[in-house]
């Protein structure tokens, strides 16, 4: 048998020349394997980390990131069904941290965030205060200049976005942050908090980093003239908002208020209290914004986020 024992390396070199990993890991060999070597996994954090480290799926999956979140979570499945219980015990702040990068590569920042904030979890309930420390801290900290992370570079593309976002809002008329100031000001003291207070950070991130593809996805759908969200639920008619306002007059609200000159600070309350109220309380949107429009929208709640933060913090 393979080093160090595991019987479902047994499997993967057994079926290596018939290629593919997932159809390898969708097997009931597979399937088999893992679940006696899981019962025979020591509890200890070295353990579980040698484990996860001998998956063989970032070595063999690392050019193709949505199949690796796929492999991550199917590896994790079979460990969650094998027996519930352990799976709760032992430490996954390996998996989750490998599965967090996988997704960001692959665009998903949001399940990327999600499991990132898990292997923060993790990391803090197992290493206790030298979390901070290990690439799952660095990465929430935003800490590039630290080599001991495999997602240094993810790290690296994280901060420059930030950096990019919050000059746009100086430029605008907003106050002045950096990076820095957001690490200070929000993110260290978020993450020496209740898990609850990283949410923000996490739903931060997540807004910011997704902004460049969501305006991707307007300008290449733009000229089509889109189907009204609300016909596919079965409203004959457009509905009404709270107030009689739709998310369509909230729009023509930000670009009265731009080209009367309202102050910034003002615009921006505005702009973010509007799209709260229609979209948070209404699955009946209106037809897609269009990308100027989604680009001032986007520029107005993060102002909003930065004058918060400014002055509030």
């Amino acid at each position: 048998m393979t080093a160090p024992g595991y019987r479902f390396l047994d499997v993967l070199q057994r079926f290596a020349a018939a290629g593919l990993i997932p159809a390898i890991m969708s097997s009931d060999e597979y399937r088999e394997a893992i679940r006696a070597d899981f019962a025979q996994l020591a509890e200890t954090p070295e353990a579980a980390d040698r484990f996860f480290a001998q998956s063989q799926i970032v070595s063999q999956l690392g050019h193709a990131p949505t199949t690796q979140v796929w492999a991550w979570q199917k590896l994790l499945t079979l460990l969650h069904d094998a027996d519930h219980e352990k799976y709760l015990r032992i430490h996954k702040g390996t998996p989750f941290y490998f599965l967090a990068t996988a997704a960001y590569v692959a665009g998903d920042f949001e399940r990327a965030l999600a499991f990132m904030d898990a292997a923060v979890e993790e990391d803090r309930r197992i290493r206790g205060a030298s979390w901070r420390n290990v690439p799952s801290g660095l990465f929430f900290r935003l800490q590039p200049e630290e080599k001991n992370q495999f997602a240094r570079q993810v790290v690296k593309q994280v901060t420059e976005v930030l950096h990019t976002h919050f000059t746009q809002v100086a430029a605008a008329g907003g106050p002045t942050l950096t990076v820095n100031d957001l690490t200070a000001k929000l993110i260290e003291p978020a993450l020496d908090a209740a898990a609850e207070l990283r949410s923000v950070v996490t739903a931060l991130f997540t807004f910011l980093l997704e902004y460049s593809s969501r305006l991707t996805d307007l300008q290449l759908v733009a000229q089509a003239a889109g189907t009204a969200v609300y016909q596919p639920l079965g409203f004959a008619a457009k509905p009404q908002g709270p107030g009689g306002d739709t998310f369509d007059d909230v729009l023509r609200l930000i670009e009265d208020e731009r080209a009367a000159g309202h102050p910034f600070h003002e615009r921006v309350i505005h702009a973010t209290w509007g799209i709260r109220n229609k979209t948070g309380h209404s699955l009946a949107w209106p037809l897609k914004p269009q990308p100027l429009a989604y680009s001032e929208a986007f520029l107005l709640i993060l102002g909003a986020s930065a004058l918060a933060l400014a002055h509030l913090y």
